[in-house]
């Protein structure tokens, strides 16, 4: 078995694919068909001593169940390249290693809170025909009604810890008699939906383009759907059917343009599916290793990351934590759209167990599924859900579009993920985007932005004219000041300088606004980003550099002062930074005029009067334009 283990070591070192390691264990197990009971107890032994994460049971299991009438069958051959792709939750186990992958705890005994559904009748001849064949008649399971369900049991005491996060755990019989009781490519649902072909399997099951026979006898355009229908393997698990009906009801009270959409929750026998929109496109797992990402304008790539933040922005405003954030989660359709799906471990936002909610289930409580290389700190320690949880998986969704890498390597632990370095500067974005994103990163909760609203809004890219929006202000406003200058005497400018002072900023003596808790996170941000700026405008000594970062340039201190002091007029702190912003003018003008650099310090003069005209600014100006007025008249911006 030297070929599954180098196999299994580079899949487990990131260094290939899902579908390359199944493809040797498959091919492996073509030519040897008598090792398949080794090779599943070789496995089974690797994960209890922790050599391998669990989640390879669940990826390898339908490779291991033993097959009758000779080797595995083939599946069927996959869909030509520009085929019609679905949405679902995990669109198939891809990934580069098993820190992309949902895993769950292992189940102790099923619930007997939640019925089992019978086996499937025996096929009728009288069922209606299709083009895929006789169709059974429709006779499917249901759920009990409301009022004669019994209560959710409440999470027992031997709730898993997190050190025993695995998949379904299946021995060989649970294999064999799962491969002979799932659904498969022909068979029909509910006498109305034919599965005509596999797209996907994730953690929580498998998803199948089907038709819809209802659509097609009322001739719909598209009479196709995506049906996502419970693995056998996840059906081990007591909460399993309760969880993807939960996921239907969250998806269709999150009506969004980029949230899928769900249509229905239905049983047929022992199958319980789900069913939802038909996409065309790709996974963003699938963009971000395609050629697609390589043509990936700035723009595209924060269009992406726009569209994923309103649907989080969406789901949060309902009180819905995602919970399981990541690129096999979000779907790129070929129209642009991105679509976020698989609610199926999402949280509510509010007490679980309170007397109100007393018959409220929480899927990713009592299935404590998670993925690694998203899972916050929190999620790892099991804290109740949080938004800022899915504001860490999106941070980390955001810098591997950029980056085209997760922030923090491959992350199979909570130690791991403690101990991981810091993430390295992303050198296309600007200063205030990668403080934003770093922010989003952030171990702690705590230490986290806010929301998803603040995230998007301090990383959008400036347009031009916003970027530059301040410079063009200031130019205007010099040149109204060199006109006013040059046309009345010294003791006019000195008195036209004081009155221009009330006009630089809001009077500070109006009544204080009531600032919403939005406004003063918004405050805090813009004075530490403007206190930053004056910190490294006091150690440069270049004109330029000084005046780009104070008055000129992106993000400058006198941009920041102003978002400040139009939100609170009378800030004290951007009262003070407003003043040494001037008095630093001040000491570098008078600096350059010893020098003998007179052009360059009436620049940092004109310049520091955006701050304040105060009595030493208007002083080094008369001294500079009574020396050489033809310097002042070079100053002036030209008008016209």
């Amino acid at each position: 078995m030297e070929s599954l283990r180098t196999a299994l070591g580079r899949f487990t070192s990131g260094l290939s694919s899902v579908d390359e390691l199944r493809g040797g264990f498959r091919d492996y197990l073509r030519e040897h068909p008598e090792q398949r009971d080794a090779v599943a107890a070789w496995l089974a032994e690797s994960i209890r001593v922790g050599r391998v994460s669990p989640a390879l049971m669940v990826t390898l299991g339908d490779l291991l169940a033993p097959q009758k009438g000779g080797p595995t069958k083939t599946s069927s051959k996959p869909a030509n390249k520009g085929a019609t792709a679905a949405v679902a939750g995990s669109m198939a186990a891809a990934g580069t290693s098993d820190f992309d992958l949902t895993i769950y705890p292992q189940p102790a005994v099923r619930s007997p809170s939640i019925p089992v559904a019978p086996a499937p009748s025996a096929k009728s001849a009288q069922g209606k025909e299709s083009r895929f064949g006789p169709v059974p008649p429709r006779a499917p399971a249901r759920l009990l009604p409301a009022a004669t369900r019994r209560p959710i049991d409440p999470p027992t005491a031997a709730e898993p810890s997190e050190v025993e996060l695995t998949n379904i755990g299946l021995t060989a019989e649970a294999m064999a008699a799962d491969a002979e009781a799932a659904a498969k490519v022909g068979d029909v649902l509910d006498g109305r939906y034919t599965l005509v072909m596999e797209l996907g399997r994730g953690g929580m099951g498998t998803v199948f383009k089907a038709l819809d026979r209802n659509r097609e006898d009322f001739h719909a355009r598209n009479p196709f759907i995506a049906l996502k229908l419970l693995s056998g393997a996840f059906r081990q698990h007591p909460d399993a059917v309760l969880s993807l009906q939960r996921e239907t009801e969250r998806a269709q009270s999150l009506a969004h343009e980029n949230i899928v959409k769900v249509f229905d929750f239905d049983y047929d026998g022992p199958h319980a599916y789900m069913t939802m929109e038909l996409l065309e496109g790709e996974p963003l797992e699938a963009w971000l290793r395609g050629p697609d990402f390589e043509r990936a304008t700035p723009e595209r790539k924060w269009k992406i990351v726009e569209q994923i933040g309103a649907a989080l922005v969406c789901a949060h405003k309902h009180g819905v934590v995602h919970s399981d954030l990541k690129p096999a989660n979000i779907f790129v359709c070929t129209s642009g759209t991105v679509k976020v799906m698989d609610f199926g471990i999402a949280r509510p936002l509010r007490d679980i167990g309170t007397e109100s909610n007393t018959t409220l289930f929480d899927p990713g409580k009592r299935l404590g599924g998670m993925t690694p290389g998203y899972a916050s700190l929190e999620q790892w320690n099991r804290e109740p859900p949080d938004t800022r949880d899915d504001i860490y998986a999106f941070a980390c969704l955001v810098y591997h579009i950029y980056a085209r890498k997760h922030p923090r390597g491959f992350i199979l632990s909570r130690e791991e993920l403690e101990n991981s370095p810091p993430p390295r500067r992303i050198r296309s974005l600007t200063y205030l985007q990668w403080h934003t994103l770093r922010r989003g990163l952030a171990l702690r909760r705590r230490d986290r932005i806010t929301s998803v609203q603040a995230f998007l809004l301090q990383f959008e890219p400036r347009s031009w004219f916003k970027r530059y929006r301040a410079a063009i202000v200031a130019c205007t406003a010099a040149a109204a000041l060199a006109l006013l200058y040059f046309g009345v005497r010294y003791y006019q400018d000195f008195a036209a300088d004081q009155a221009l002072n009330s006009q630089l900023w809001p009077a500070s003596d109006a009544p204080a606004k009531l600032l919403t808790p939005d406004q003063r996170r918004d405050i805090d941000d813009y004075l530490y980003l403007a206190q930053a700026a004056l910190r490294q405008a006091g150690n440069t000594h270049s004109p330029d550099e000084l005046i780009a970062l104070l008055s000129r340039g992106d993000n400058n201190l006198l941009e920041l002062l102003k978002r400040v002091r139009e939100l609170d007029p009378a800030n004290a702190q951007a009262l003070q930074l407003t003043s040494d912003a001037a008095s630093l003018f001040e000491d570098r003008a008078g600096a350059l005029q010893s020098a003998g650099r007179p052009a360059d310090a009436l620049r940092l003069v004109i310049e520091g009067q955006r701050f304040a005209h105060t009595h030493e600014l208007f002083r080094l100006k008369r001294t500079i334009c009574g020396s050489d007025a033809e310097i002042c008249r070079a100053q002036a911006p030209p008008t016209g």
